[in-house]
């Protein structure tokens, strides 16, 4: 069985039939087909491109505390075990003129002492 449902939705955003000004455009009516309808916030998408932030998260804030291990082949030696180097090159990398590129870091990032 499908259902569907009709919204009428001012747009002055007050209910009240007497605040509407004249020279605005009648309430639209919506059509909800709730067969095809997707909240994305409660779907495996996530959310919809629209609510996504204009730029993306910044490296340094998702790895800062983290190693590689996936790709422990591929970085270098000096990175194993030594937090501070791969912290440093994350820095380089995705901080100063780079950063512009990227959703500002949240909090102040602080170096580890090894």
């Amino acid at each position: 069985m499908a259902y569907s449902l009709l919204l009428v939705v001012p747009r002055t955003g007050s209910l009240s039939p007497t605040a509407r000004n004249p020279k605005q455009p009648l309430p639209q009516p919506v059509i909800v087909d709730y067969n095809g309808a997707v909240v994305f916030e409660l779907s495996r998408q996530g959310k919809h491109l629209s609510q996504l932030p204009a730029l993306p998260q910044n490296p340094m804030e998702l790895f800062w505390q983290t190693s590689f291990p996936d790709f422990l082949d591929w970085t270098p030696a000096a990175w194993n075990g030594n937090a501070k180097a791969r912290q440093q090159w994350l820095e380089a990398s995705f901080g100063g003129k780079a950063a512009s590129q990227y959703a500002p870091v949240s909090g102040e990032l602080e170096f580890s002492k090894y």
